[in-house]
């Protein structure tokens, strides 16, 4: 139950297509999936979304009973471009968010925001941005993640969207510093917020500490 004193919460505007097809990114679809697990369990007053979803896929945010969604918007199939997707998706989504934000102060709202999970954010928004980076592999192994053009150019605008975001949330300290170094983000813009182990890893953590030494499991249970 929300305590009285709960500050107001906001108008969040999200693309949550990773959970419509989960092989394709399933790292970045069970967070999503905890996140808005998070949020349906524990709603604040004035809290709301509005959903980007792929046209041609069942949603899966319906069974989020509690969330107070205000929208949801249906984007083409843009993953069935491949790479292309990483150029076309910040114009893409700039489009599918233009009035997401309308009215949010009305409902109870502090304010409103975009948050990037999937991919890439959108250009030139109207409202600020805050990005979870869940992986810095694609700037560590740029001779893997961007063997095309069409993708390093994805990547660099992708960069750029990074520089300018309001905030980026990371899950260690280590991932910050080299997210640092590799992007040239300012710390100033850098929040580590500590990712919670899945359940299912950390039953498997337990256990092969338990093969390797015998009393590890008991000392991580604690």
């Amino acid at each position: 139950m929300n305590d009285p004193g709960d500050p107001p919460g906001l108008r969040v505007v999200l693309d949550v297509r990773p959970l419509q097809d989960t092989s394709r990114s399933p790292v970045t679809a069970r967070y999503l999936d905890g996140l808005l697990s998070a949020f349906d369990a524990a709603p604040l007053p004035g809290e709301s979304f509005a959903f980007l979803l792929q046209s041609d896929l069942e949603d899966p945010t319906q069974h989020f009973a509690k969330l107070d969604v205000v929208g949801r918007r249906l984007l083409p199939p843009t993953r069935l471009l491949r790479s292309a997707a990483m150029t076309i998706d910040p114009f893409l989504l700039r489009g599918a968010s233009v009035g997401a934000a309308w009215r949010a102060e009305r409902r109870g709202a502090a304010g409103a925001v975009y948050h990037a999970v999937a991919g890439t954010s959108p250009l030139f928004a109207r409202i600020p941005i805050v990005v979870t980076l869940l992986d810095l592999a694609p700037w560590e192994l740029p001779q893997v993640f961007q063997r095309g053009p069409a993708v390093r150019f994805g990547q660099r605008l992708r960069t750029q969207l990074l520089r300018d975001a309001a905030a980026i949330i990371v899950g260690t300290e280590a991932v910050a510093t080299a997210a640092r170094r590799l992007l040239r983000l300012h710390h100033d813009r850098l929040r580590v917020v500590p990712l919670a182990a899945d359940p299912a890893f950390q039953e498997r953590v337990i256990v092969a500490c338990e093969e390797i030494t015998g009393t590890a499991g008991a000392v991580f249970r604690r």
